[in-house]
């Protein structure tokens, strides 16, 4: 049990050090988001096609069918927009990793349009392909990487 718990309190360090320079970017800007944060590596059966829906059901959000019907359609309406925090693409599964979770989620179109955040280890770069693995349709929208110093 000891090592869940610190576990858990490394992980909330992890994430406030990692994602802390984008919110605050995104509060300046003033967009609505709520944060979703996704863990690529953990209990998700099907990370490449249903990545988002499988962790609003999860028991941390506990969404239903009608739930993530009316998510999506306040989505639709531009009250606010979600921020997926993509963790551990690196640790996904050998026959996930070089895939587009962005295209194969089909994240714009049935998650209007969200922020993406996609964090992996710093050795997945080294493949001249990568920004194919990330980038939405339009490859002219990606920012390409950050890489950041995590300190635990």
């Amino acid at each position: 049990m000891f090592k869940q718990d610190l576990a858990k309190v490394l992980r909330q360090r992890k994430q406030k050090n990692l994602y802390g320079n984008y919110i605050i970017k995104i509060k300046k800007l003033e967009i609505k988001c709520l944060y979703l944060f996704i863990s690529l590596y953990l209990q998700l059966k099907n990370p490449v096609f249903q990545a988002v829906e499988e962790t609003l059901r999860q028991n941390e959000y506990g969404f239903d069918e009608l739930q993530l019907k009316e998510c999506k359609e306040i989505l639709e309406k531009k009250e606010f927009r979600f921020l997926l925090i993509m963790d551990s693409y690196d640790e996904m599964k050998l026959e996930n990793i070089l895939k587009n979770l962005y295209m194969n989620n089909k994240v714009k179109q049935n998650w209007s349009d969200p922020l993406v955040i996609f964090t992996t280890r710093s050795e997945i770069f080294t493949s001249c392909n990568y920004a194919f693995w990330f980038a939405p349709g339009n490859k002219e929208k990606f920012k390409g990487n950050s890489a950041l110093k995590i300190q635990s």
